[in-house]
């Protein structure tokens, strides 16, 4: 059966074990529905709540990169007793959990989409594993928002070039650095620029250095960097989990990424943010100085008149 019919045939099972109250068959088929799509109608809400009328224990696995963990983490905050476990190329996950006092009973690392593949079917075949709900936001940061290095309270733009050690070709060049910092030269601004230390290096090597109006962020534990996104007004960058802890405070993020085809991708980290307005998706054939530009100025002119931009995209999906 095609994948598209698949979920909403489970969907819809799983909504008729609710209507009988079957909160154990329920929760089974909203866990089917999840490996196609997330954030269909309201499928996580309603595998949420029913999984806190269910009395059988069971064991959730949490599959994907850091972006795909801060999904999760709604849930696994408002269950820490349930059974974990981590399927990620994160390989810090262990401390990362650690440091926000998340109990997982078991970790499985991979490298590639092939390692993915193989240990994901062998980790679906339990009867008893059931991929994990997602959340598309925080109701507050789960991490410490810190103190703002900044000596006044004009807008603060957090900036992420990078991306995901799996699909690194989506990081952005440093050049649309400079074209920020050129464009936003026209208001009073404060950058945040986050960054890991060979992006930090790659940054001291093209003399983009710390001032009064912007600061390198750079630490060797994920969670205080992920946690002074709060303090950021705005943000743009990549498609990485940067951009995702923005979106998912509600912080109005761009994004720019060339538009290669990935549907995962879409549905559950760029379509529905676009369409509550939270995230103005760039998405062109290629990224160059032009592009860059555009961007650029258009987030000035959100920054400057809030309501002057539609929230879809100005390179939509082809």
């Amino acid at each position: 059966m095609n994948k598209y019919f698949k979920k909403y045939g489970y969907y819809f099972a799983a909504i008729f074990s609710l209507l009988l109250k079957n909160y154990g068959r329920a929760i089974k088929y909203f866990s089917e529905v999840m490996r196609y799509d997330f954030f269909l109608f309201n499928s996580s809400e309603k595998y949420i709540n029913a999984v806190a009328k269910c009395k059988e224990t069971k064991r959730f696995v949490i599959r994907g990169g850091v972006g795909d963990i801060l999904q999760s983490l709604p849930f696994m905050l408002l269950n820490k007793s349930r059974d974990y476990f981590v399927l990620t190329h994160f390989t810090q996950a262990d401390i990362f959990f650690e440091k926000i006092g998340l109990s997982v009973s078991e970790f499985c690392f991979y490298a590639n989409g092939a390692e993915y593949k193989s240990r994901a079917d062998g980790v679906y075949k339990s009867q008893d594993v059931l991929i994990s709900p997602r959340s598309l936001y925080f109701e507050s940061n789960p991490f410490a928002s810190g103190v703002s290095p900044f000596e006044n309270d004009d807008v603060v733009v957090g900036v992420h070039l990078g991306a995901s050690v799996i699909e690194s070709n989506k990081s952005l060049p440093i050049e649309f650095l400079r074209i920020l910092f050129d464009t936003f030269s026209l208001i009073p601004c404060n950058f945040l620029v986050f960054c890991n230390e060979s992006e930090l290096s790659m940054l001291h090597s093209r003399e983009i250095t710390e001032t009064e109006r912007l600061k390198l962020i750079c630490h060797s534990d994920i969670t205080v960097s992920l946690g002074l996104v709060s303090l950021c007004d705005y943000f743009v960058g990549s498609d990485s989990a940067f951009k995702t802890m923005a979106a998912m405070l509600r912080i109005p993020t761009f994004v720019l990424f060339e538009n290669t085809k990935n549907g995962f991708r879409d549905r559950a980290f760029i379509d529905r943010y676009v369409d509550d307005g939270v995230i103005f998706a760039f998405r062109p054939k290629r990224i160059d100085d032009a592009v860059m530009r555009k961007v650029a100025v258009d987030m000035l002119t959100k920054i400057k008149e809030p309501h002057a931009i539609d929230k879809k995209s100005s390179f939509p999906k082809n």
